[in-house]
């Protein structure tokens, strides 16, 4: 029984895509982690309810402040112009993701500092604010994620197509997850 439950675990854990069959079937009544790229699937099926609220999940970048280019404030600003936060909202979470201007939700009430304003995606603007700080070619960093995740590759690529045209060069390395 134990080795049955367990490959279950694994099974569900493992293979986010099957869970929207689960729960069609009636093999499962309730998934509390759901792909929001499959919640069209349940809205359009009457036997079933969506829940959506407030989360305290946040996606963020994390960057090496003492190496180069990070180690450099200006580089740093730019950086925050060449993302599109709300076209990365959108790939993350669909039409249920919101840019946010911190690392702490709203959802956590007086930790969230609420008048940080999300920046506004503005390319040429970050091109602008490197040749400023005297970088003449494009500032090369790499970005590394783990393997085996689609989703973590496709975050990865729309984040390279949006710092490149904004003066930058980003290199996508694939790391293997620990064991």
């Amino acid at each position: 029984m134990l080795d049955t439950l367990r490959a279950f675990n694994h099974e569900f854990l493992n293979k986010l895509h099957v869970i929207l069959g689960y729960l069609q079937s009636g093999q499962i009544d309730v998934a509390p982690t759901f792909p929001f790229s499959l919640a069209q699937g349940v809205e359009s099926n009457e036997a079933l309810a969506l829940d959506i609220f407030p989360s305290t999940q946040i996606y963020y970048l994390t960057v090496n402040t003492t190496k180069p280019p990070f180690d450099d404030v200006k580089v740093r600003q730019a950086l925050y112009y060449a993302l599109n936060k709300s076209e990365l909202a959108s790939a993350i979470a669909g039409e249920y993701g919101t840019p946010v201007a911190a690392i702490v939700s709203e959802t956590q009430g007086d930790w969230c500092n609420t008048d940080l304003q999300v920046t506004e995606y503005a390319p040429d603007t970050a091109k602008q604010m490197l040749a400023d700080a005297g970088y003449t070619e494009p500032v090369e960093f790499t970005l590394s994620i783990r393997t085996g995740s689609t989703f973590y590759e496709q975050i990865a690529t729309l984040i390279k197509s949006e710092v490149d045209q904004a003066g930058f060069s980003c290199n996508i390395e694939l790391l293997e997850s620990a064991t």
